[in-house]
């Protein structure tokens, strides 16, 4: 039958998270119960994602991943469109911070907080087990050095918004 449209993340019991399994061997065979496919959205880039899962799959060789790869913004878009028509396709979501946060607030996503998690200082992995930071991506102003001096230069993404920038400046 139809699935429940998800609950916004208010609704979690962020005091006692919700976990259907104590260790990683349960999860895969709950995966394994389900048919043994593990869908993935992901926004990394192809080849990084295609040889993390050549890993799981040699990890867990029961459990057939798949993947869906699109920016960060499509592949939260399409989370979104498939939770409206009482869809939950994907199984696992990888992206940049701001498309999980946008995630957790429509309350897509289920606390899970694996062992490694550990060995990550406080602020890559959310307190409640939502996310844990699985790339880094560095962000970086370029310019164009033959129109601009680097004594012009904005000092923070802060000096972006001002009017000498107006319809100069792009951010992808």
């Amino acid at each position: 039958g139809p699935v429940a449209p998800p609950q916004p993340a208010t609704d979690v019991d962020l005091a006692h998270p919700r976990s259907e399994w104590e260790t990683e061997a349960q999860l895969a065979a709950a995966a394994e119960a389900e048919g043994g496919n593990l869908m993935v959205y992901s926004s990394m880039s192809t080849d990084d994602l295609e040889a993390d899962l050549s890993a799981f799959q040699t990890a867990y060789p029961s459990v057939h991943p798949e993947y869906y790869r699109a920016s960060g913004d499509t592949v939260i878009q399409k989370a979104l469109t498939e939770s409206q028509a009482n869809r939950q396709i994907a199984d696992v979501y990888e992206s940049q911070a701001f498309e999980i946060h946008r995630l957790m607030q429509t309350g897509l996503l289920d606390p899970f907080v694996a062992p490694e998690s550990d060995a990550y200082p406080d602020g890559a992995k959310d307190a409640n087990g939502f996310w844990t930071v699985d790339r880094i991506t560095l962000v970086v102003i370029g310019y164009n050095s033959d129109l601009v001096d680097p004594e012009e230069l904005p000092g923070s993404w802060e000096d972006l918004p001002d009017a000498r920038w107006s319809g100069q400046s792009g951010i992808e």
